[in-house]
């Protein structure tokens, strides 16, 4: 979330220190978004299975649509009121299609979409819930060789997304978007990778060599060089390491948690903003407008004073909206996975993190 935030900020300098690396890389914030959702969802579906002997998608969808729902609406709800009093751009169109989950396949409006800039970050909203409807059903339906599947799957992606980017016709002819890269089809890999990882770690063996193999050191390392190769040249391979990269870079500090970059993540303050990171990455465009070269906020979109604003907006959000309709969603569909003390009540519960719990030891 700082990566985004900085990423959508005017540049900053302080001295010979500046933000300009941020706002060249920091939209890579969105990967390890999806790097972390990717793990974690597949898992916790697989341990349900483990657990339950079966996947209970009613119950997953129950769950995700009152985590992310609400949040979104209530948000949307504010564009409006922003919108009806002449502090923000917006069109009704935009409006559907962020209420409707197809943001990101959200047509031009005569080359541009500046009018509805502040509803732009939700094309990967739009991409996450496409992947929830999508892999549930995938595992359900596929039970053996589900590994080898979604490798397939990827492959297929891969293909698609070169063929997007070299073959004219093909391009032109698909490019129904604001951004091509927002659209499902090319960015889906960036959610089935990490799954892939998920599922290959349910196998003790796999863990094993993993643990062994990825440490936040290689991790960023091999990180670093994918993101090299990648500004040099456009090839598969160069695509399919920095596929590779973001779930590794998860990993590190998942399968390491006494490691110094996992105990840093574990400060208080991070913590914090990790808990309330959905809220905020909903919240952060409206504060954020340098990025749609748009400024109606006056002093508060001016100022390091957003950053304050988003997280009061951020935290109220979380608090009013966001908690109290997960509560309601896990006592709806309960999970058979454990969770937070806090949501799930007097169900299943566990006091370690999302991702410790993510990866449970085999035994």
């Amino acid at each position: 979330m700082i990566m985004v935030m900085l990423f959508h900020d005017q540049l900053h300098r302080v001295g010979p220190f500046s933000t300009v690396w941020f706002r060249n890389y920091g939209d890579k914030g969105v990967d390890l978004f999806f790097a972390i959702s990717g793990i974690l969802i597949c898992t916790r579906l697989c341990v349900e299975e483990a657990i339950a002997g079966h996947m209970d998608r009613k119950r997953f969808y129950i769950r995700r649509l009152f985590r992310i729902q609400p949040p979104a609406l209530v948000f949307l709800l504010g564009v409006a009121i922003l919108w009806a009093c002449g502090r923000t751009s917006m069109t009704l169109p935009a409006l559907a299609a962020c209420v409707l989950l197809y943001r990101n396949y959200f047509p031009f409006h005569g080359g541009q979409d500046t009018a509805s800039a502040v509803t732009h970050h939700f094309w990967s909203l739009s991409v996450e819930e496409h992947f929830y409807l999508l892999l549930p059903t995938l595992l359900v339906c596929v039970k053996k060789g589900r590994a080898l599947f979604v490798i397939t799957v990827i492959i297929c992606g891969t293909a698609w997304a070169w063929a997007n980017s070299h073959v004219t016709s093909l391009s032109s002819a698909f490019d129904v978007g604001p951004v091509p890269n927002w659209r499902t089809d090319l960015r889906l890999n960036s959610l089935l990778v990490p799954a892939l990882f998920a599922i290959l770690l349910q196998a003790e063996s796999f863990r094993s060599v993993f643990k062994k193999l990825v440490t936040p050191l290689t991790a960023a390392l091999f990180a670093g060089a994918a993101f090299v190769l990648q500004s040099q040249t456009s090839s598969i391979i160069a695509y399919v390491l920095v596929l590779v990269a973001f779930p590794l870079l998860i990993l590190g500090t998942m399968l390491h948690p006494n490691n110094l970059a996992a105990k840093v993540l574990e400060w208080r303050p991070l913590r914090y903003i990790g808990q309330i990171s959905y809220s905020i990455y909903l919240w952060q465009q409206i504060f954020f407008f340098d990025c749609a070269g748009l400024d109606r906020l006056g002093e508060v979109s001016a100022s390091m004073v957003r950053y304050g604003g988003v997280l009061i907006v951020a935290s109220l959000s979380y608090y009013l909206v966001e908690k109290p309709m997960m509560r309601i969603g896990h006592r709806l569909a309960p999970a058979a996975t454990p969770g937070r003390v806090e949501l799930v009540g007097d169900g299943p519960a566990d006091s370690g993190t999302a991702l410790e719990i993510a990866v449970p030891a085999r035994g």
